[in-house]
């Protein structure tokens, strides 16, 4: 036969899951080449389309094959491997067959029910009779699959153990102590870096900032590298991003609990969710850092700045517009003059006409004389947060999953499904009965007090960076106005007016510096 005279095909791939070997493309591939050169057929393209589901997904709306079929006078014939490659359903088989006939194409497989090359022409009434009766085998054959996996991950999920695949980021598998299977366990590295990533966070650092420190440390690579490290293979050289340290945080998988669609599994008696690991954050610390994350999102939080050596960056702001004052160096005009802090005039948006500076040396001996006055005789403190309970958050965020459960409902057809439905929502209702009925524990804060006074901790470092954590540390603030005469006859300290916030408690400090006196 020659060339010109051979039919035209199209090659057709699908793969539910890309990691199946056994219905790999490269073996449906050979399959259709085959099928092809038997029915003495020229390949002219291949629609292949992978992760795709036959059952939820019609032919004519995957990605491949769906724009092939929508230039049918490309080609005469299509070939699959199997029939359930095509459809699993006879709704898409009755569609498939429409279309095959009205544009008077053969549909062909490579591998059919007698396991030889089996073909339909569709222009016969007896090839579409053939095609659904397969269609509904396949489409039998797809729903007894699909109950038994959801009947074995329900079992799976109803157990303590790992049911299978990647653990999170942080943990590890190890053996079962109760039996078969795995639990997760701490991975040392990993566990360690995201409890320096929640302690980051609460202290005020951007996740940008968090994701580069992490890229630019060897000993932290990004979580993809992390586990090819692990298994000592080659890494690709994955770096890390803001929405994964933000993913990893904000993810209950770090508390140790077995997560399934990205929401807790739960105990179908109490609502609890599923523990599969010891927490690497603690439930209080888990809220704190879910809520930090959140209000920067919304915009309710600024970042501290630790990139700059201004000593009074975020401490000294204009008297006229409240803005921040900036240190800018002296102009290249004057190479010999001084850098002075400048109010932008642009604060909020607005615009301040006043716009008043000073010299920097002037104003940050100012500020750190009157730290010394204000606080230098007290002893330093450390504050100990011990968390307590509220079960607010965790509340909201159950009565979250319970609604999305709910609108869910109508995609669950088989009645393992629907059974897995019913438990669930009963779990999510039990442990929202119980968190209703939880009370709240609050927080508290321990001040642990040191031998060193503010005074000794000022002295101890001329590093502006250094000094400036001290003075935010007891909210310190300085207020600048304009003046009449500017800069001349030197500093006026008129034009300032020094502060601290609510860190510093005179009265109890007062207290505590008495008996520290009196017991030296």
């Amino acid at each position: 036969m020659s060339t010109a005279q051979r039919v035209r095909a199209l090659a057709a791939i699908r793969l539910s899951a890309n990691h199946d070997h056994t219905t790999s493309p490269g073996r449906q591939r050979e399959a259709d080449e085959k099928a092809a050169d038997a029915l003495g057929m020229d390949i002219v393209g291949w629609a292949e389309d992978l992760n795709v589901s036959a059952s939820k997904v019609s032919p004519f709306d995957r990605p491949e094959l769906g724009d092939w079929l929508s230039r049918p006078n490309e080609y005469d014939a299509i070939i699959w491997w199997r029939l359930d490659r095509a459809v699993r359903s006879m709704s898409d088989m009755a569609e498939l067959a429409k279309w095959a006939k009205a544009h008077r194409k053969r549909l062909v497989f490579a591998e059919g029910p007698a396991g030889g090359v089996f073909e339909l022409d569709m222009i016969s009434p007896f090839g579409e009779l053939i095609m659904l009766l397969l269609a509904f085998a396949a489409q039998m054959e797809a729903q007894a699959i699909q109950e038994r996996v959801t009947g074995a991950r329900a079992a799976m999920r109803s157990m303590t153990r790992w049911p299978g695949g990647q653990p999170p980021y942080g943990y590890q598998l190890g053996k079962n102590p109760k039996g078969a299977g795995y639990v997760l366990e701490h991975d040392e590295d990993a566990a360690k870096t995201v409890k320096w990533m929640a302690r980051q966070v609460l202290a005020g650092t951007s996740v940008s900032e968090i994701a580069r420190k992490l890229t630019e440390n060897p000993e932290t690579p990004a979580p993809r590298d992390h586990v090819r490290r692990r298994a000592k293979r080659d890494e690709v050289g994955a770096i890390w991003m803001d929405t994964t340290v933000k993913h990893i945080l904000t993810s209950p998988a770090v508390m140790g609990q077995l997560m399934h669609k990205g929401q807790p599994l739960r105990d179908l008696a109490t609502g609890e969710p599923r523990q599969v690991g010891d927490p690497i954050l603690d439930r209080a610390t888990f809220d704190e850092v879910k809520a930090k994350l959140a209000a920067r999102t919304n915009g309710l939080a600024g970042v501290p700045r630790r990139d700059t050596k201004a000593m009074l960056l975020g401490i000294l702001v204009c008297a006229h517009c409240n803005g921040r004052l900036y240190r800018k160096p002296p102009p290249k005009a004057r190479p010999n003059g001084k850098p002075r802090y400048e109010c932008t005039g642009q604060a909020r948006g607005g615009h301040c006409a006043h716009k008043p500076s000073m010299r920097a040396d002037w104003v940050e001996e100012y500020a750190g004389r009157k730290y010394l006055e204000a606080v230098g005789r007290f002893r330093e403190y450390v504050d100990i947060s011990h968390g307590g309970y509220d079960p607010t958050l965790e509340l909201e965020d159950v009565q979250e999953e319970l609604s999305q459960h709910m609108r869910d409902r109508d995609l669950f057809k088989s009645k393992a499904g629907q059974q897995e439905w019913r438990d669930r929502a009963a779990a999510l209702e039990s442990r929202l009965a119980a968190l209703e009925a939880a009370e709240a524990i609050p927080p508290r804060v321990e001040r642990i007090y040191s031998d060193r006074t503010f005074a000794d901790g000022w002295n101890a470092s001329h590093d502006p960076l250094a000094r400036r954590a001290l003075l935010l540390a007891v909210g310190a603030r300085v207020v600048l106005s304009t003046g009449a005469v500017g800069d001349v006859g030197g500093l006026d300290e008129s034009r300032l007016t020094f502060s601290v916030g609510q860190h510093v408690d005179p009265e109890v400090d007062a207290l505590e510096d008495t008996a520290y006196q009196a017991s030296h």
